[in-house]
C-alpha cells in the first residue's frame, strides 16, 4: 500500500527559460574582474573590451505617464511587456529598461517599431561597436534590478545606468553569434511551452482521480 505520493511541481516555460539562460549567461560572459568568458565560440580569442554603459549606450525615458493605447498598429511597452497598441511609435529595435516601481531594472528586447511609456527607458547603442541583439543580452546579464535605489519605490536613474561597467567582444561576428545563440535558446524553449502545459493538465487530471 502506498502511503504517500509526491508529484514534483512542473516548472513553467518562463521558469525554465530563466534557469537555462542564467546558467549560460554566466558561462558565456566574463565574470567580474575577468576579460574573457569561460565558454567561447571557436575561432574567437583575445580579451573583451571593458567600458561604462554611458560611453556606448544612449538612454531616454519613454513618453506619457498613462497608457496611450488607441488600438493602433504599434505595440505599447511599459516596464515589463506589451500593454496595448498605439498609432504612433517612439522607438525601433530597442532595449527597454524599467526605471521605476516594481519593474525597475527589468530588461526586455523590443523588435521593430514600438511605443515606450515613461515607465521604460529606451536604450540603444551609440554606434556599430555594439550589435543591438548582443547588447540586449549584455544588459540582461548585468542583473540591473539589484542596483536600483530609492527610499520608497525602486528607481533607476540615467546616472546609475551610465556608470555600470560592461564587457563585450570587439568582433562584431562574435557578438552576432552570441546574440543568435541566446535567441535560438529562447525560441527552442518557447516551442516546448505547449508540451509543458499539456503535462500540467495531465498532472491535474491524475490528482483529481487519485485523491478525493
Amino acid at each position: 500500500m502506498v502511503s504517500s505520493l509526491v508529484i514534483p511541481k512542473l516548472k513553467s516555460g518562463e521558469e525554465i527559460t530563466g534557469i537555462l539562460k542564467k546558467a549560460m549567461l554566466e558561462k558565456m560572459f566574463p565574470k567580474p574582474g575577468a576579460k574573457v568568458p569561460e565558454i567561447r565560440f571557436k575561432a574567437f580569442e583575445g580579451e573583451w573590451e571593458e567600458k561604462r554603459l554611458g560611453d556606448i549606450y544612449h538612454f531616454q525615458y519613454g513618453h506619457f505617464n498613462v497608457n496611450p493605447s488607441d488600438g493602433g498598429q504599434y505595440p505599447v511597452y511599459g516596464a515589463n511587456g506589451i500593454i496595448g497598441g498605439y498609432s504612433k511609435y517612439n522607438a525601433e529595435n530597442s532595449v527597454i529598461i524599467g526605471h521605476m516601481g516594481e519593474y525597475a531594472g527589468s530588461v526586455i528586447w523590443c523588435e521593430g517599431k514600438h511605443f515606450v511609456t515613461y515607465n521604460g527607458t529606451i536604450s540603444y547603442p551609440k554606434s556599430s561597436e555594439i550589435i543591438p541583439k548582443f547588447g540586449f543580452q549584455m544588459l540582461f546579464q548585468k542583473d540591473i534590478r539589484k542596483i536600483c535605489g530609492g527610499s520608497g519605490q525602486p528607481f533607476l536613474s540615467y546616472d546609475t545606468l551610465q556608470k555600470i561597467n560592461c564587457t563585450f567582444p570587439k568582433s562584431p561576428d562574435e557578438q552576432i553569434k552570441i546574440g543568435n545563440y541566446f535567441q535560438n535558446l529562447e525560441n527552442l524553449i518557447s516551442l516546448n511551452q505547449n508540451q509543458l502545459e499539456k503535462l500540467k493538465n495531465i498532472k491535474k487530471g491524475c490528482l483529481e482521480k487519485m485523491f478525493v
